[in-house]
């Protein structure tokens, strides 16, 4: 979003619909570009954006589940705000380009009210908002996207059933919108590009454990804790509530579109949970934690609104207890993630407003701030360009000397090299170099390539390096090159860099090392080597 904040990159539809990573995220772009506009930019505004969001659905359930009560509310309806506002969304809070996951699922539970607002047709207004949700799911990302299929079958149920009744004109705007939804779901695979160099899932069985991990952490990090058990009761519970949906919409015509609305929100979910271990994701994955979320509110819906009566008080307690004992657990894991942010960041900006250089700023605090050394170097002075907080102290750069590094290698493995090319044949080829620092400390390297390969698929580069002797082992301390962000930098890593003629990779380490490791890519490759070279700042 820098380039775009600070007025460096047009907004164009260009940028609007480029993928995200796997995600084409219009929606979430657009909103956050206005509401930066018009009060900053200020990264803080996205994050009460985060938090504003996540408590108006909440709310919305709140009044949704009352009225379909006949204006009753019961303690156990506290489970909303307790599932949707507990403090281990706190990734998803306090980071502000984290509103692509609060949207959709905002959106999903946004849903739920048009879901369960009658139990024969849904009232016009409640199904113009879900045809108006289901539109911007696709806008969403990959993880509205996986929403749409079940929530249109559920809404094109809802126009047949208007239409069979002779309500030609709500019956035909709702297919509309069914149409529109799916029209713009088959339009975001139009050119998507798979994001290179990330391993899919090895297996079904793998998929389903990950999708299982993921509609069980809906609750938050308790269930971690106390997986696979939690994992099977999250499953033999959610696979229950189908039944009876399923039962009710066949034994209870007057509840049969909230049951089958109920149903639609559940298979929405589990498409979404497959796609996530599909795509080798962790289900447990703190962010997560907010995804996941809609799938027990519509459980909850569902016990409380469709079950028999005997089965209702029961159900929906049930649920509501899970999600107050979540609640410690959830706090405390909140308070942790937010105190190990707020203190590196704090000292991030306070090396910034101390004058501390660009480089050491991103060497001291890299884990905290982007993987990618080079979108940094570029994308801070924009920030204090436009006097964007504390970067408006940024200092620049000092003049570094760069030591020229031959390809004479220690060793190499799966690759020869000739010249000034590295010719890679097997799957972790690599190159080791002796570093001529004499103990001292590096502030960084700079590799300048050109890449080709005989496989699909942009490069992943790596540098790995130590401070010990010939025979030490390489460990933590890499770094590493491959597409990730905005489709449109992939190949050179930053919208500064868009035009470049070939890549340039920069790594900031302020620390000795003696040895250094190059992986021209983890797959057959030449890496033409047009400039490597040691970074020591002046006076080292």
């Amino acid at each position: 979003m820098v380039p775009t904040l600070t007025g460096e990159q047009p907004v164009s539809a260009e940028w609007l619909w480029s993928q995200h990573n796997e995600h084409r995220v219009p929606l979430p772009r657009l909103v956050l570009l206005a509401v930066n506009r018009l009060g900053g930019p200020d990264f803080r505004i996205a994050q009460v954006l985060n938090v504003i969001a996540l408590a108006a659905v909440s709310a919305w359930l709140l009044i949704a589940v009352r009225r379909a009560r006949g204006g009753r509310t019961i303690l156990a309806d506290a489970l909303f705000p307790l599932l949707l506002l507990h403090w281990r969304h706190a990734p998803n809070l306090l980071w502000g380009w984290e509103f692509q996951y609060v949207v959709s699922a905002a959106l999903a539970c946004a849903l739920l009210p048009a879901v369960v607002s009658a139990p024969g047709r849904p009232r016009r207004s409640a199904w113009i908002g879900a045809g108006i949700c289901l539109l911007l799911l696709p806008l969403s990302g990959a993880n509205g996207v996986a929403l749409v299929p079940a929530m249109a079958l559920w809404l094109g149920h809802v126009a047949l059933r208007a239409l069979r009744a002779k309500e030609t004109a709500r019956g035909l705007a709702a297919l509309a919108m069914v149409l529109a939804s799916v029209v713009l779901t088959g339009l975001y695979f139009v050119g998507f590009e798979k994001v290179p160099n990330y391993a899919m899932s090895g297996s079904w069985r793998a998929t389903a454990v990950e999708a299982v991990r993921f509609l069980a952490g809906g609750f938050g990090p308790a269930f971690r804790r106390l997986w696979p058990a939690a994992g099977l009761v999250a499953l033999l519970v959610l696979v229950a509530t189908a039944a009876m949906l399923a039962w009710t919409s066949l034994r209870r015509p007057d509840e049969r579109s909230r049951a089958l609305g109920l149903l639609a929100l559940l298979g929405a979910m589990g498409s979404l949970a497959l796609g996530i271990g599909y795509g080798g994701r962790y289900g447990f994955e703190p962010r997560y934690v907010t995804l996941a979320a809609p799938v027990w509110c519509a459980t909850y819906l569902a016990w409380a609104l469709c079950a028999e009566r005997a089965w209702r008080v029961a159900g929906s307690s049930a649920l509501a207890l899970v999600a107050l004992l979540s609640l410690v657990p959830n706090t405390s894991a909140g308070l942790l993630y937010a105190r190990d942010l707020r203190g590196h960041l704090s000292a991030f900006e306070a090396d910034m407003r101390a004058g501390m250089p660009l480089h050491l700023l991103i060497a001291r605090h890299r884990r905290y701030l982007h993987p990618h050394h080079e979108l940094l170097s570029d994308y801070m002075p924009m920030l204090r360009a436009a006097r964007v907080g504390a970067f408006a102290e940024l200092r620049d750069d000092p003049e570094l000397i760069e030591v020229p590094l031959p390809l004479e290698p220690l060793s190499t493995d799966q690759c020869t090299i000739e010249g000034d090319t590295i010719r890679a044949t097997g799957s972790i080829p690599y190159v080791v170099l002796a570093l001529p620092t004499g103990g001292r400390r590096l502030a960084g390297f700079r590799l300048e390539c050109a890449h080709e390969s005989p496989l699909p698929g942009l490069p992943c580069i790596a540098l790995y390096w130590h401070a010990g002797g010939a025979d030490a082992r390489f460990g933590e301390r890499y770094y590493m090159f491959s597409p990730t962000g905005d489709r449109l930098t992939w190949e050179r890593n930053s919208w500064s860099r868009r035009s470049d003629e070939h890549v340039t990779l920069t790594c900031w380490l302020d620390e000795p090392a003696t040895h250094l490791r190059l992986h021209p890519d983890y797959k057959p490759c030449e890496l033409r080597v047009l400039k490597l070279v040691m970074l020591l700042a002046p006076g080292s």
